[in-house]
């Protein structure tokens, strides 16, 4: 896969999910795909209410895409969120293969969450179309945005991790999806270190 496609897939990707969080907070319970109303139903347990808020915050875009490897091997992928979609995709204690399946991650997020399917809306079927053509898959990471401000459960995420490093290399070299753009574009520590107010020193060790 060249890298102009990489980015294109990834663009793609990106606009996707932001239209699929923005559809899911249009909807009512009743109106929720199955997965979502597993959100909703977590979120009343634990009664958070952060939890109930489906959108989006950051789609970001690291690994050999990120850095302008020609030829890139794959798409990574992280998306943040204020825990509904990763208070279930996100890694626990006691789910040590999770990291398995983090190529099924977009697949579940648009068919369990958005309720996407790839015959129905031509955009998804478009990029699950493209993935197959050019024999890519996306590991997608859902975090929550507490990565940023709570450094206790990024510890926490990073030692569930099949590489406790994940972190410091995905952020050393890091690209965000501008929506304004409609691009990836290039951004660093200090960009979430403002936005969120937080302390992130750890993540360039």
């Amino acid at each position: 896969m060249k890298r102009d496609r990489a980015f294109e897939l990834a663009t793609a990707i990106a606009e996707l999910i932001f239209k699929g969080a923005r559809a899911v907070g249009g909807r009512t319970v009743g109106e929720q795909a199955l997965m979502a109303t597993l959100s909703v139903s977590h979120a009343t347990h634990t009664r958070s209410v952060e939890a109930m808020n489906p959108a989006i915050d950051e789609v970001l875009l690291f690994g050999s895409t990120a850095r302008g490897a020609v030829e890139p091997g794959d798409l990574d992928l992280i998306v943040l969120d204020h825990g509904f979609y990763s208070n279930l995709l996100c890694p626990r204690e006691g789910q040590d293969d999770l990291y398995q399946a983090l190529d099924q991650n977009l697949y579940i997020l648009c068919e369990g969450w958005f309720g996407y399917n790839a015959n129905e809306h031509q955009e998804y079927g478009e990029i699950v179309d493209g993935l197959a053509t050019e024999a890519t898959k996306v590991d997608l990471h859902v975090l929550p945005l507490a990565i940023f401000t709570d450094p206790v459960q990024r510890r926490q995420i990073a030692a569930m991790h099949k590489d406790p490093q994940f972190f410091q290399k995905a952020f050393s070299r890091l690209q965000r999806y501008d929506r304004e753009t409609r691009a990836f574009v290039p951004v660093d520590l200090s960009y979430f270190a403002e936005k969120y107010r937080c302390e992130l020193g750890d993540l360039t060790t």
